[in-house]
């Protein structure tokens, strides 16, 4: 799945701990409760993912997943349906992907944007003001500088 690399980076740099300053779910501590009970050798570092840049039904379902997720299970599900797609996320997706094809770049944020909120997907939409974007516009987009 083309989303593997992204979610693997969602989860490393949601690397838990902190608090949810909106008093929604907390993912960052969702994440590191699942991987404190699947390896006993994790040490949750502050979270240095800011949540708040997803949108509050992904956030909640992506939280109540990795709360019930077995040990050694694959977390993919819990991120590829936790929001459904909005007409900007198929406007980005379909913008996006033209432009990995024609750059060069990954594919993986591009069939993420139905996690974030609506300011976001916008700003990574503006990442596309020529054919390509610049290093590093997506991620900053998302919030994964």
């Amino acid at each position: 799945m083309r989303t593997i690399h992204l979610l693997l980076a969602l989860t490393s740099l949601a690397a838990c701990g902190g608090d949810d300053p909106s008093g929604d779910a907390d993912l960052c501590a969702a994440i590191c409760e699942h991987d404190k009970q699947c390896d006993g050798t994790t040490t949750c570092a502050p979270c240095d993912f800011d949540q708040d840049r997803l949108r509050t039904e992904a956030r909640t379902s992506i939280t109540a997943c990795y709360e019930a997720l077995a040990c050694g299970a694959s977390d993919d599900g819990c991120f590829v349906d936790a929001a459904p797609a909005r007409d900007l996320d198929d406007q980005f997706a379909e913008i996006c992907l033209d432009a990995a094809a024609t750059c060069g770049f990954t594919d993986d944020l591009c069939v993420l944007s139905p996690l974030f909120e609506t300011v976001h997907v916008e700003a990574a939409i503006a990442c596309f003001d020529g054919t390509c974007p610049a290093a590093g516009c997506l991620e900053a987009a998302f919030g994964f500088e």
